[in-house]
């Protein structure tokens, strides 16, 4: 089976799926052409996606750049399947379809669309594209449910037989494999001290403000009890955000921390994960976290719900900083390290990758 994976932001949650999907085994006899900007990705499929044979085409940082590339590959090549991720390689990769292609074009949107991107008689017009070039597309995979239910409400005019949720999964057995480190010695914490994991970026979408401002409300409180929020997160705010955290008086809670390349292990060193995301595509930190043992407090936003749902996660309104707080406090005097723990091995099962990779087999081989 020959396929062309189009690529145009090969960042964040698509190289995730790139690595726990086609890094698989049972990809290996497909014929993969993927064509991305620049040869970082190149790299980041070779060294950790564990990609053997494959061809890959390097275009320019402009899109236009991009759609030439898709353009010119198709119309020189006989796939068998065009697959773009996200919603710009999706429309990019339509446009510049070939008339005379037979190939089968999927698009996987890695995100969700916004309100706020609609706005006004641009909005309107965006709108009615997006419409046109996503009915045109012979299947959208979505990674949640409520992904797909986002499309739809966006986008009214979208034919609903084209959405295609396939729920996502991680490397579970990976995040069950972790072994806590002993963070508090590293950080001269006493053993008392409840330590509080924020691995979002330091983005709007993660809700790092509404997490500012739940501890906020807490220390008003005089709360008699230690905690220490650390983050591992990364992106343009953190510098404004942990400025913000100085301006407020709270930098006593918070210790930005270095890049790990054990996730597992320190996801099993937290008391607790926050995740206030406004929105997901698919909650993939949910998961680990779950699968890891560990308590988390997550919102109810689009792609977070569908992971949350059914576990023993406390779940907030996205920007509720006071139903924060009061989960927040709530899992500090009473912790349920053992009822997550306990919760682990379903979590494994409900999670595990193998399902969406034996489902995304099976789309791709009712595809052609």
């Amino acid at each position: 089976m020959r396929i062309l994976l189009a690529v145009r932001w090969p960042v964040g949650g698509i190289r995730t799926f790139f690595q726990y999907v086609y890094g698989d085994v049972r990809f290996k006899e497909f014929s993969f052409t993927i064509i991305a900007p620049g040869t970082d990705f190149n790299e980041f499929l070779r060294n950790k996606a564990g990609f053997e044979k494959y061809t890959y085409i390097a275009c320019g940082e402009q899109t236009s750049g991009f759609l030439l590339k898709v353009r010119e590959t198709i119309s020189k090549n006989n796939f068998d399947i065009i697959h773009s991720h996200g919603f710009t390689s999706g429309v990019a990769a339509q446009v510049s379809f070939p008339r005379h292609s037979s190939s089968h074009h999927i698009m996987t949107a890695h995100d969700v669309l916004l309100r706020s991107q609609f706005r006004g008689l641009k909005g309107v017009l965006k709108r009615i594209l997006l419409t046109y070039v996503f009915n045109r597309l012979d299947l959208i995979h979505t990674v949640t449910k409520s992904a797909s239910e986002n499309i739809a409400e966006i986008l009214p005019g979208i034919n609903r037989k084209k959405l295609y949720p396939i729920f996502h999964g991680i490397d579970t057995a990976y995040f069950l494999s972790g072994r806590p480190t002993d963070l508090r010695s590293q950080l001269n914490l006493d053993d008392k001290t409840f330590l509080i994991g924020f691995f979002g970026r330091f983005m709007p979408q993660k809700g790092f403000d509404t997490l500012m401002d739940a501890v906020g409300r807490i220390t008003k409180e005089n709360f008699p009890y230690n905690f220490k929020i650390l983050t591992y997160g990364w992106g343009g705010y953190v510098r404004e955000y942990y400025l913000a955290i100085k301006e407020r008086g709270l930098e006593r809670f918070f210790v930005q921390m270095p890049h790990s390349n054990d996730m597992p292990s320190i996801l099993s060193s937290m008391d607790l994960v926050v995740m206030p995301s406004r929105w997901e595509a698919c909650g993939l930190l949910a998961m680990e976290s779950l699968t890891a043992g560990t308590p988390i407090i997550g919102s109810s936003c689009v792609g977070l719900k569908d992971v949350l749902e059914d576990t023993p996660a406390r779940v907030i309104t996205p920007g509720d900083s006071f139903s924060l707080a009061e989960a927040i406090k709530g899992e500090i005097k009473a912790p349920r390290k053992d009822e997550f723990f306990s919760y682990k091995s379903l979590a494994a099962s409900r999670y595990s990758i193998d399902r969406p990779i034996r489902e995304i087999l099976k789309l791709y081989k009712h595809s052609i």
